[in-house]
């Protein structure tokens, strides 16, 4: 799918960074989008459980370190039981997703996350290949964080648009 490979914007890593603290680790990113200095590429394949294991070997982060996710949201389930796995081994994952609570991924998101963020008043302009914004996000979007070593606390918080764009969102380009 198209929406893949989409890239996420300055703009919600400032008020990811804003909330949790600076993230030490892209999970799925790619050599030209990729919002930290250390970032999983496909080939690295974040869903590979060694990853967990050898994380501070291979990469400067540790336990209770944040991490970011804005999974392929064609099939997001295995990302986010393996970020939810992350964070039962002591990181803690923030993200970005649809808002859709039909998914048996946003089920499993739901049962784990210490924090839903779903995202009011506008959606999201993505970034294509170029860093450009795209104008075909046609979903509603939800921010999550997986807490370290889990969380029994359940909050839900309702994040307005203007939050995230304090400047006004930036004028989208129609995706050819």
């Amino acid at each position: 799918m198209a929406n893949d490979l989409w890239r996420t914007p300055l703009e919600v890593i400032d008020y990811i960074q804003s909330r949790f603290g600076e993230i030490q680790l892209d999970l799925c990113a790619s050599e030209s989008g990729h919002v930290c200095d250390e970032y999983l590429t496909e080939e690295c394949d974040f869903l590979d459980d060694d990853w967990i294991a050898y994380c501070g070997e291979d990469f400067n982060v540790h336990t209770g370190d944040l991490c970011w996710i804005n999974p392929p949201y064609s099939n997001p389930l295995p990302f986010v039981k393996q970020a939810i796995k992350w964070s039962n081994a002591g990181y803690s994952v923030a993200g970005i997703l649809n808002n859709d609570p039909s998914t048996k991924w946003y089920v499993e998101l739901e049962s784990n996350a210490a924090i839903i963020m779903p995202i009011m008043g506008g959606r999201i302009a993505f970034l294509d290949d170029n860093g450009d914004p795209i104008v075909s996000n046609n979903k509603p979007q939800l921010m999550f964080y997986l807490a370290p070593f889990g969380s029994k606390t359940k909050t839900v918080e309702h994040v307005h648009i203007d939050e995230i764009y304090p400047n006004g969102k930036p004028k989208k380009n129609k995706v050819k």
